[in-house]
């Protein structure tokens, strides 16, 4: 299933730098709360990342930077980590058609709060409080580069392979016609993508298999689906917030291959995680314990 995960890893990602074969730094597991403002149309992104584990010989800096609140983050893990500086650097010197939009988005980012602290078995945590301005805008950046990788990577030939011919004459016409793929509507997020009900099925079919592997990402959202319909040619998948307004993600990694992150040196440890980062971790929790 990478193949087809990867080209759209790479659309929401815009510009990650995807030359290093592992992110900076990895954890255990990682919490996602998305919440969306229809009236600013700023996202606020919660990432809580638990047992911090070492990666390279540069981890524990880049942790200690992010604890004070560098602009950088990773969701999920490879390959969407963004080092917000760095990709602002390399979009000023670009010549790609949506580079000055993509820079312009990226540059209002900003990290709200962020800290670390130690749990009761030693295992580090960070969080970080991101927020995300013009999100629609970022969404639309999302959509044009989805399409144009996908005309790029000639991908119609396999959606057809894998889905049938009817799915790959719509998807086809989707990125053709520059249609989009991800929007932001009352609170939730919604992902309209071409498929024929041949298609759909043999998706289901593949969802399935992934299920039992447990070997796709993608599968981190699937606890926040909400709604999901296939009708003329178009699969709707809506992603909807729980009762706190959040859109949660979670992600279990655990890097057993990785040592464990002692507290980097000259790190300002909290003694506890702020009131609603641990309200938060706590309704993560209690989501998690309703889905077994």
């Amino acid at each position: 299933m990478q193949h087809r995960t990867l080209p759209l890893a790479a659309g929401l990602a815009l510009l990650p730098l995807l030359a290093s074969s592992c992110t900076r730094y990895g954890f255990d597991r990682q919490e996602i709360g998305l919440r969306h403002d229809a009236e600013t149309d700023v996202l606020e992104l919660l990432v809580v990342s638990h047992g911090l584990r070492a990666t390279g010989e540069k981890s524990a800096g880049v942790v200690a930077a992010d604890a004070a609140g560098a602009r950088h983050v990773i969701l999920l893990g490879w390959p969407l980590e963004f080092p917000l500086d760095e990709i602002e650097a390399e979009l000023a010197v670009s010549d790609d058609p949506l580079a000055a939009r993509t820079l312009a988005f990226v540059q209002g980012i900003s990290v709200a709060e962020a800290g670390a602290w130690a749990g009761e078995d030693g295992c580090l945590s960070l969080f970080q409080r991101i927020r995300v301005p013009s999100a629609s805008e970022g969404l639309a950046l999302a959509n044009e580069a989805l399409n144009r990788a996908c005309l790029e990577e000639d991908e119609v030939e396999d959606v057809s392979r894998k889905f049938g011919a009817r799915a790959g004459e719509l998807f086809a016409a989707h990125i053709r016609e520059g249609k989009p793929w991800f929007a932001l509507e009352g609170g939730a997020l919604v992902v309209r993508a071409p498929i024929s009900d041949e298609g759909a099925a043999r998706f289901l079919e593949d969802l399935l298999r992934m299920v039992a592997d447990e070997d796709e990402p993608l599968l981190s959202f699937a606890p926040a689906l909400t709604a999901l319909s296939v009708a003329e040619g178009v699969a709707t998948l809506t992603f909807g917030p729980g009762e706190e307004g959040w859109i949660r993600v979670r992600q279990e990694t655990p890097g057993d291959e990785d040592a464990p992150l002692p507290p980097p040196p000259g790190i300002a440890l909290l003694s506890a995680p702020p009131t609603e980062i641990a309200q938060f971790v706590a309704g993560a929790a209690r989501a998690g314990a309703a889905r077994k």
